[in-house]
C-alpha cells in the first residue's frame, strides 16, 4: 500500500509517498512557485494553482491513502486562500479518480508530538528532522531525492515525509475527510 503525504501550499507544497509493504519511502519533493508580480493577482494563483494541481495528480494518482496536514484557520484572511486553494484543489483531484483514495487530516501538533514523542510544550523542529529525514534516508533513491531539494525547501519534504509515515502506522490519529467525496 502507498500512502502519499502532503504538506499544502500554492508557494511550496511538499509531499513524500511511502510504501507500507516495504516499509520505505518511494518518494519525496517539494515544489516551489513564484509570484508573477506582472499579473492581476487572480490570474498568478490561477497559474500558480495549475502547477500545484498538476505536481498533486503526479503524487496522488498512485497512491492508496491520502494524508494531508490540517488546515489552519489562524492567521490572517490572507493565509487562508492560497492554502485553501491548494486542498481544494487536492480534493478536486481524489474526487476524479476511479476508485478514489481516501483522504486524511491531521493536526500539525499530533504529527510532530508522535514523531517526537518526548517533546514538551513546544517541539523541536530539529528533533523532526532527524526523525523523519533519517527515515527517508534509509532507501538510497529516495535520499538523493531529499539531497536535490533546495536546503530552504527540505523542511516542507519533510513534512510530507511526516504526514506518509502518520497514514502508515498512526491512521487512527488522523481524521477521515466524510467517506467517500462527492463530486
Amino acid at each position: 500500500m502507498i500512502v502519499a503525504g502532503i504538506d499544502t501550499g500554492m508557494a511550496t507544497l511538499g509531499w513524500a509517498r511511502f510504501d507500507t509493504d516495504h516499509r520505505r519511502f518511494v518518494g519525496v519533493g517539494a515544489l516551489k512557485t513564484e509570484k508573477q508580480s506582472h499579473k492581476s493577482k487572480t490570474d498568478d494563483q490561477d497559474d500558480r494553482i495549475d502547477i500545484v494541481a498538476e505536481a498533486l495528480h503526479g503524487v496522488i494518482r498512485c497512491s492508496d491513502i491520502v494524508v494531508v496536514e490540517r488546515r489552519s484557520f489562524g492567521g490572517g484572511v490572507s493565509s487562508i486562500g492560497p492554502i485553501s486553494m491548494c486542498f481544494g484543489a487536492l480534493l478536486g483531484i481524489v474526487t476524479a479518480m476511479v476508485p478514489q483514495p481516501p483522504v486524511y487530516t491531521v493536526k500539525p501538533q499530533t504529527w510532530q508530538r508522535e514523531i517526537v514523542t518526548n517533546a514538551g510544550k513546544r517541539v523541536n523542529y530539529a528533533a523532526v528532522e532527524r526523525v523523519v529525514g533519517g527515515y527517508i534516508r534509509r532507501d538510497a533513491d529516495a535520499c538523493y531525492q531529499l539531497d536535490c531539494i533546495e536546503p530552504g525547501l527540505r523542511n516542507h519534504a519533510i513534512d510530507g515525509g511526516a504526514l506518509a509515515l502518520m497514514g502508515a502506522f498512526c491512521l487512527h490519529k488522523c481524521r477521515p475527510i466524510g467517506g467517500r467525496i462527492r463530486a
